[in-house]
């Protein structure tokens, strides 16, 4: 699912996804806005209720390791590699 998700965001979203980097790291970009984004790509609400079904001992925190994990798959993949 998560291999999925990566893959459609590489292949079909790609630019979505360097322009939301470029928006996050506007100066003039406000902190509702700046949430808004953040939380367009990957909810923590979401991996907190993938981790609690796979019966994780602390899924918050699972979680959350999981969206810095994505994230960071994100920058070295699709933004720092270059284009497609």
């Amino acid at each position: 699912m998560i291999d999925a998700y990566l893959a459609d965001l590489a292949a079909t979203r790609r630019d979505h996804v360097r322009a939301r980097l470029a928006l996050i790291l506007d100066a003039d970009c406000g902190v509702e806005q700046r949430t808004g984004l953040a939380e367009c790509l990957f909810s923590l609400e979401e991996a907190v209720t993938l981790l609690r079904s796979q019966a994780h001992p602390q899924p918050e925190v699972g979680a959350s390791d999981l969206l810095d994990r994505l994230e960071g798959h994100i920058l070295r993949n699709l933004i720092l590699a270059g284009p497609a």
